[in-house]
């Protein structure tokens, strides 16, 4: 059982307890076969059964108005799913592979707790969600084993995908119909994903490491999806308390596109201990809020760095480093959030920078 209490704000509310109670038993069975096609080739295949049982029981208890209010329990719910996948492995060469899969995953139903949504529970529940995701990529050891390159692509169909709407204006207001605020809230919607990530180690020489990772990832919802959105009618806690809109093509969630990581790692050897060198470059692409307006809606792409720099055992059991997060003092938002009444918007910005020190020893038991 887990209870919370809500204080009462500025605008007076009362207090609010949120009483969840979960039971979960979950079980499944699962195999997985490889097959050798030829000296060079093999199939994979695999296929799992889960089942999931779970009792929910959530209230939401308002003293002051003598209300206990449903917010989704279900008693009893199980899930059934058959999932798996099948995998082709072909080695190129001895150093070089390729592979293709197409892989089916599944998760259950879910509930969430909002203590802004009184009345209409149902928009804390989510559907069952199936995906269907295929991949294809290529794995190669090259220059003698000193550099490895990695890079793949991939295609994911997410049939009524688990959505969570950020930001979202809704009037569901006990003691004030007309009035609206920003909540969060869960819906199912189809979406799809396409993607790719170029990842590369280097070894320069034998003391100095190099290393990348880049990934893009295009998330959008499908034809035909539909889901809450800011836009529409006027709200009404009675006859319209949250607007929904057509998603076709619109983007889900605030994360970016571009992702990359660029390492370096040089190494000093001595003849007791190592002493170290290590930078990190961290970029991030420019990510958006679709349910805000569009002059807050979008977060800059930026890029970090962190510099390390230590001494550690030469079996590896021990370090010990001085560091630097945020080298170059980088100002960046992340997100812009609008806030109620007051006409201020929250913003969350990366940390500034920031020195320390860290040590690590592992035990050998």
């Amino acid at each position: 059982m887990v209870t919370n209490d809500i204080a009462p704000s500025s605008l007076g509310l009362p207090f609010m307890y949120l009483d969840t109670d979960i039971e979960k038993e979950t079980f499944g069975y699962f195999t997985h076969n490889r097959i050798d096609l030829s000296e060079d080739s093999e199939l994979q295949i695999g296929l799992r059964y889960n089942r999931q049982r779970r009792d929910t029981k959530a209230f939401m208890d308002i003293p002051a108005y003598n209300y206990r209010l449903d917010q989704g329990s279900e008693p009893n719910y199980v899930d059934d799913s058959f999932t798996g996948g099948i995998k082709y492995i072909r080695y190129l060469t001895e150093d070089v592979m390729a592979y293709a899969s197409l892989d089916a995953s599944h998760r259950p139903a879910a509930r969430t707790v909002n203590p802004r949504i009184v009345y209409h529970a149902f928009a804390l529940e989510s559907g069952e969600e199936d995906t269907l995701a295929f991949e294809a990529g290529i794995k190669s050891t090259l220059m003698g084993g000193r550099m490895q390159l990695n890079g793949a692509l991939y295609y994911q169909e997410m049939n009524e995908y688990q959505a969570f709407f950020k930001e979202i204006e809704i009037a569901d207001n006990i003691t004030a119909p007309t009035t609206s605020n920003n909540s969060d809230l869960v819906a199912n919607a189809d979406a799809i994903s396409i993607g790719a990530e170029l990842e590369l180690a280097f070894l320069a020489n034998e003391n100095w490491r190099l290393g990348a990772l880049i990934s893009y990832n295009d998330f959008k919802f499908a034809d035909g999806a539909e889901g809450y959105c800011n836009q529409g009618a006027e709200l009404n806690a009675i006859t319209n308390w949250a607007n929904t809109c057509d998603l076709s093509g619109s983007r889900v969630g605030d994360t970016p596109n571009w992702n990359a990581t660029l390492n370096s790692d040089y190494t000093f050897a001595a003849e007791q201990v190592d002493y170290f060198v290590r930078a990190l470059y961290s970029f991030t692409g420019a990510a958006y809020q679709p349910s805000l307006d569009n002059d807050i809606n979008k977060a800059a792409a930026h890029g970090v760095v962190d510099l390390f720099a230590g001494v550690r055992s030469k079996d590896a059991d021990w370090e010990v480093s001085l560091w630097a997060k945020n080298l170059l003092d980088k100002i960046a938002e992340t997100q812009q959030r609008k806030t109620e009444l007051n006409g201020y918007r929250e913003v969350v910005t990366i940390d500034e920078r920031a020195f320390g020190a860290s040590v690590r020893y592992s035990f050998n038991l």
